[in-house]
This record gives structure tokens, sequence and C-alpha cells, in this order.
């Protein structure tokens, strides 16, 4: 959303004796960050309430944006269907929109998000069926069309920006269990797929996560 600011979204989560309560979706900020925080639960230290996803179906994927501007974005996907949320509010009130849905082709697998700079963010989404998509929002003109980015493939996915102007989306080839990325400078120009191999383990099992960032000024984390 801007320098010095973090935000996480999580299923809120009370303990009780045995049991696990869980509501709806809330959020944790460090406003500066300048520390680490350690989290216990009881209680869940909440300082916000987030996207009100709560009256989905159990949520298997939450993917969320800040784009620069005090602008947020996030997306919540449940049984092969994606709901998206933003604050603030188009009336300008500091609160989350109410979710819809995002009207995603049917059998999405696992979502990640990722923006260019201000007025800008970018869904990309697998499906099951092995399928890349991607839709981007540019300030002034909203949402596009969804577009089949690749093919063959498979998640987890992730994607991250070091710069203004620079998108990179990492997923797997599910022949070789290999990472691989693609990365952009400008709207809708991609360079070739590169296999990541450093991350990367054919003989190992499955891999189930991916995480990445980019730190401004030409630096990744994966």
């Amino acid at each position: 959303e801007r320098s010095g600011h973090v935000r996480i979204f999580l299923a809120a989560v009370v303990t009780i004796s045995l049991g696990l309560i869980i509501g709806p979706i809330r959020l944790i900020r460090n406003a500066h960050g300048n520390g680490t925080e350690k989290v216990i639960a009881p209680p869940v230290p909440v300082v916000d309430q987030g996207p009100d996803f709560s009256s989905l179906s159990r949520i298997s994927r939450l993917a969320a944006v800040g784009v620069r501007g005090h602008h947020l974005e996030a997306w919540a996907l449940r049984e092969g269907k994606i709901s998206h949320s933003w604050w603030p509010r188009d009336d300008g009130q500091e609160a989350w929109n109410r979710p819809y849905d995002f009207g995603a082709p049917t059998g999405m697998a696992d979502i990640a998000v990722s923006s260019r700079g201000p007025g800008h963010a970018e869904v990309f989404a697998v499906d099951y069926r092995g399928n890349l998509w991607h839709r981007w929002w540019l300030e002034g003109d909203g949402w596009s069309k969804w577009r089949i980015f690749t093919d063959h493939i498979t998640g987890p996915l992730t994607a991250c920006s070091f710069a203004d102007g620079h998108i990179q989306v990492f997923v797997v080839d599910p022949s070789s269990n290999t990472i691989m990325y693609s990365s952009s400078s400008q709207p809708a120009v991609w360079d070739p797929w590169i296999k990541f191999d450093i991350l990367s383990d054919s003989s190992s099992s499955r891999i189930s996560r991916l995480a990445a960032v980019g730190v401004r000024g030409h630096h990744l984390e994966a």
C-alpha cells in the first residue's frame, strides 16, 4: 500500500479447550515496519476488521495486494470461485466494500496478485485443467476480461514486483516439479519462461506453497 506499511490477512482463530472457532477474516498490521511482531493465540490481536468473506463456504486461498496510493485489494477462493473486495470504499469511507463474485472461469485452484505501481493490480489464477489465467485493473479503465496466459502448468503460484512497472509470476511445471517464472516490465509484454532451478527439486515431493516478495530497489526474495 505504501512504504513502511505491512498488513497480514488471516482467519481469526480463537482456541477454546481443544476446539477451534474460525470467524471472519481479520488482519494484523505493523504500520511502521520497525520490528518483528510475535502473535500468540489466544487471543489474536486484531487491529481492524478485514473484508467480510464469512458468508462464503470454506476458503482455500487468500490473495491481497496494496496498490501504492493508500488502496488495498483482496480475493478469496472457495470451491473454484473467486470473490473480491477492496478498501477504502468508493464513497471514501475507510472500510471494506461488500465482496462480490469476481467472475472467474470455472474450476480455479489457486490465485496470486501483484501490482506494477499506482493505479494497477493484476490477478493470476490457475485452474484444475492446467491453464494460467490473468486479469488486470487500471485506474480509469477498470478491470480487463480474463485471458489465458499459458497452459500446461499447475499451482501453487505467486507473484510480486520489485519496481514500478515490473511484475513477476511464479508457477510449477507439473511434468518436472520445477518452479518457473516470467517477468514483465511493460503491460502485455512478458519474457519467456525461465526454470527456477535453485528452489526446484524434481526428486522431492510436490510443492505445496510458493511465496515471493519484491523489495523496492531491484531485489527479489522467494
